[in-house]
């Protein structure tokens, strides 16, 4: 599986020595350096393309879509395979991390996961699980006890456009 160029995410973070970027069903590497590249690093599973990804201390978590629905997969950097692999409903845009892993956005849902299992956090109000409500890698952010969501809206699920905030443990903003 190889996604057409134009729908491939090339979202960069920095892993240990490398630079890690999203590239279809790779994930490529750039050493800190810039003396060595590999755009083969990792394979995904097959049909699997990477949508987002996101750093937390020694593992990774990617966002995926498969087949129309999702996949996290859970990476150390090193191994050939991967920690967890967890199949959800509908594809993973945006992860963001958190102190206890990860938080992600799925349909009109916040979830947190530390890789093996995850588990809803809460639901945007006013909206329809129909579609996602974050669509872009860059559309969750985590600041103190603060989650940023940058909401793109459509005229389905009657979302507004516009930034959202969930503060942990007080609700939406």
């Amino acid at each position: 599986f190889i996604a057409s160029s134009s729908s491939i995410k090339r979202q960069i973070r920095q892993f240990d020595t490398d630079y890690l970027i999203l590239n279809g069903n790779f994930i490529a590497a750039l050493n800190e350096d810039e003396t060595t590249w590999n755009d083969n690093f990792k394979q995904l599973p097959p049909n699997t393309e990477a949508l987002c990804f996101e750093v937390n201390q020694d593992r990774i978590l990617i966002g995926c879509n498969y087949r129309d629905k999702g996949r996290l997969l859970l990476w150390d950097g090193f191994s050939d395979g991967f920690l967890s692999i967890i199949e959800t409903e509908r594809p993973i845009y945006a992860i963001a991390p958190s102190d206890t892993g990860f938080v992600f956005a799925m349909g009109n849902s916040l979830y947190i996961t530390n890789g093996y299992s995850y588990k809803k956090m809460t639901e945007l109000p006013n909206t329809n699980i129909g579609y996602n409500i974050i669509s872009n890698f860059n559309d969750l952010k985590i600041i103190d006890d603060n989650i940023f969501c940058l909401a793109t809206g459509n005229n389905v699920n009657f979302t507004s456009k516009g930034m959202y905030l969930y503060k942990m443990g007080s609700g939406w903003y």
